[in-house]
């Protein structure tokens, strides 16, 4: 898309494209708010070296779901730094100065889906254990 109208006001932009509206707009404290779906490119044919993912029930209960106080506002999710000791793929490093991580968490979602497959199997253990006593 080309984003033929950048406009703003009280710290927010609004990206439109002229006869088509409102395409998505950052407010001043850095939130994105996007009209329409928020998508990553996910294509096979992009892809290499493909392998699903191991003992990922493992690696989610590793991971420390917070609440936390950040801008003035409650919020919650993970803290990077912990998330980069267990799946380093997912933490991004900035470019500002301080090199300030962030997470990647629409890409932790491969890791949850073989999860629950993971805890699905177990469960479907248990129920034929249980059937054949």
């Amino acid at each position: 898309y080309l984003y033929n109208s950048l406009s703003g006001t009280n710290g927010s932009i609004v990206f439109a494209n002229t006869g088509t509206g409102t395409l998505g707009s950052f407010d001043n404290s850095g939130n994105f708010v996007a009209t329409g779906s928020v998508t990553a490119t996910s294509d096979v044919r992009l892809k290499t070296n493909i392998v699903t993912i191991s003992n990922a029930l493992d690696l989610t209960l590793k991971l420390r779901g917070v609440s936390f106080d950040k801008d003035g506002k409650r919020n919650i999710g993970l803290i990077a730094q912990e998330v980069h000791g267990v799946i380093p793929e997912v933490v991004i490093e900035g470019m500002d100065v301080d090199k300030t991580l962030s997470v990647a968490y629409g890409n932790i979602v491969g890791v949850l889906i073989e999860a629950i497959k993971e805890l699905n199997a177990k469960v479907e253990d248990l129920q034929n254990q249980l059937a054949n006593k």
